[in-house]
C-alpha cells in the first residue's frame, strides 16, 4: 500500500448541469486521469502517478445518492477528529 499523509483540506465541487461531482485534496491542480471504474475517474500527479490528488465522478445524479433518497446538493460536515 502507499504512504499515508494527512489531508490540509478536501474541495468538493458538484456541477448540476453536467452532473459531475469534483473532489480534490489538499487543492485542485495539475492532474492525469486515471479511468478506474465506468464514470469514475482518479486524478494523479503528473509527475508521480502513486499520488492521488482526486477524483471524478461522472453522472453522479444517476449513479445512486438519488435512487437511495438523498438529495443532491448533497449537505455533510466533516468532523476534524473522527472518533
Amino acid at each position: 500500500m502507499g504512504q499515508k499523509k494527512d489531508l490540509k483540506s478536501i474541495q468538493v465541487k458538484y456541477d448540476p448541469g453536467a452532473d459531475v461531482l469534483y473532489c480534490y485534496f489538499d487543492k485542485a491542480h495539475e492532474g492525469v486521469c486515471v479511468d478506474v471504474a465506468e464514470g469514475v475517474l482518479l486524478r494523479v500527479d503528473p509527475y508521480d502517478e502513486t499520488k492521488v490528488v482526486g477524483f471524478t465522478i461522472l453522472d453522479l445524479r444517476e449513479r445512486s445518492l438519488m435512487q437511495r433518497g438523498f438529495d443532491i446538493p448533497l449537505d455533510a460536515e466533516l468532523a476534524k477528529n473522527p472518533i
